[in-house]
């Protein structure tokens, strides 16, 4: 997988999310996605076509960075599953 997720790379915990939040920008994503959640889980990112080209575990209440690069220019579905339940964000990536 050409994954590539690390924890807390640009300034550290977001102790201020509810339970639920889920934050990614910026939109559209150019070479970084940042991804905060107040749970960590499992994160799965689809094509506009519904097929799955990236999947990854993420911490919770950090800001995960992740790399873009190999993504084709489009629009993408970021699904995440945590203990409380599943979220989707739609999200462009451009060059």
């Amino acid at each position: 997988c050409a994954c590539e997720a690390s924890g807390g790379l640009s300034g550290g915990g977001r102790g201020d999310l509810t339970s639920n939040q889920l934050l990614v920008f910026p939109n559209p994503a150019q070479g970084q996605l940042h991804v905060v959640t107040a749970e960590g889980g499992q994160f799965i990112l689809y094509n506009e076509l519904g097929v799955m080209v990236r999947q990854f575990q993420l911490e919770g209440g950090e800001e995960n960075v992740l790399s873009t690069d190999g993504l084709p220019t489009g629009i993408y579905h970021l699904k995440a599953q945590s203990a409380t339940g599943v979220q989707m964000r739609k999200l462009m990536v451009g060059r």
